[in-house]
């Protein structure tokens, strides 16, 4: 009996060692997984958002000045047009910067 018991405690200790080395190997794999980044994807993502953050509004702004209030209204840029045209711009960046948001998340 208690060589049994001798032997079911070495093979409980075998079993622990063995099932710790598992969960450790798993681990590392999971977390070098989760690690693991592209880079090149990651700064095409961010320099794309930038640049949309940085063009999008110029041009919103612009195109209504220019093509909306100029061309299709037949209006003359006056200072109410360009603050009309800014508040375009500025709706523009925030769905620019949100949509940003959303993506890092």
């Amino acid at each position: 009996l208690i060589h049994f018991y001798k032997r079911f405690v070495d093979f409980q200790r075998d079993y622990q060692n063995i099932l710790n080395v598992i969960m450790e190997h798993e681990m590392r794999d999971l977390r070098s997984q989760m690690l693991k980044t592209d880079e090149m994807g990651i700064f095409r993502t961010v320099l794309f958002y930038c640049s949309l953050i940085l063009v999008l509004p110029l041009t919103a702004f612009f195109t209504t000045k220019t093509f909306v209030f100029e061309y299709m209204l037949g209006q003359q840029a006056t200072i109410g047009t360009n603050i009309v045209s800014a508040v375009v711009a500025v709706i523009t960046l925030h769905l620019a910067l949100g949509l940003f948001i959303y993506r890092a998340f």
